[in-house]
């Protein structure tokens, strides 16, 4: 199965099926190229993904990694040239030379987070989108952000977008709204289905791909055990969930659309 990957390469969105790379751009514009991209982030993958290239990846962009892991523990079993038995004690996964006689301040074997997400009106066409190292801390303060609002990534609408004040592509998330009843049900049929296992690739630990923000939206309760800090979490009608810090903006556009919710348990 051919999965639709996601490129924001020179701060561009451009969707790849196969060979066809297509642009994203503006709704009703001349193919001005899209600022932003509007999603529901479906699943994603509990280990940060390594991807190292003997020669550089910037000369190596289009080719498989020489070697490569899926969960930031050990290659893969079909990496070409695995470089150690386990990331933790390769030489490349250290701050250092990333080609010989150059010293950098990253590493020579690049971390992301790898994200299933669908846009948000066609929610069955899953694409993978691989979040670079220069933008997890952002991803990790959205999480922050709607965890601590008790909201899970399948229920809201994320707005993707670039920070233009760098020089590369980094990654900005926002929650833009709350996905409705119709909707709910197309996101449980994806997360009900296989096309996740195949949106990542198999590989090490496929079986543990992360469920912590799969949620039964048909009963509106989360399908794990909450921790201690979640337990105030309240969920309402249709897998709408009730009470992540990006900034002040941000928590209070999604406190507003949460408290504009019906969360009685009145018919």
């Amino acid at each position: 199965m051919c999965i639709p990957i996601i490129s924001i390469k020179g701060k561009v969105f451009h969707v790849k099926r196969g060979d066809e790379k297509i642009l994203v751009t503006k709704p009703e514009s001349d193919g001005e190229p899209a600022a932003s991209i509007e999603v529901i982030v479906l699943k994603a993958h509990p280990g940060v993904a390594k991807t190292y290239y003997i020669k550089g990846a910037a000369n190596n962009s289009v080719e498989k990694p020489d070697c490569y892991s899926n969960d930031g523990v050990v290659p893969d079993a079909d990496a070409r040239s695995p470089q150690a038995k386990r990331c933790a004690a390769c030489r490349h996964n250290e701050v250092g030379p990333k080609v010989a006689g150059e010293v950098k301040k990253d590493k020579a074997c690049t971390d992301k987070k790898r994200l299933a997400l669908a846009p948000a009106g066609q929610i069955n066409d899953v694409m993978l989108l691989d979040v670079p190292a220069a933008s997890l801390t952002s991803w990790d303060l959205y999480i922050d952000l709607l965890k601590k609002r008790g909201a899970l990534p399948p229920a809201v609408i994320t707005k993707i977008g670039f920070d233009y004040t760098m020089t590369y592509p980094a990654l900005v998330f926002k929650p833009v709204g709350l996905i409705d009843e119709v909707m709910a049900a197309k996101v449980q049929e994806v997360l009900d289905s296989d096309v996740l296992q195949d949106v990542f690739g198999g590989g090490n630990n496929l079986a543990e791909v992360d469920n912590s923000f799969e949620v039964d939206i048909r009963s509106g309760k989360a399908t794990r055990t909450l921790n201690d800090e979640e337990q105030s979490t309240v969920c309402g009608p249709n897998g709408i969930t009730k009470a992540i810090k990006i900034d002040e903006s941000d928590a209070a556009d999604l406190d507003k659309m949460l408290a504009d919710l019906d969360l009685s348990d009145e018919e």
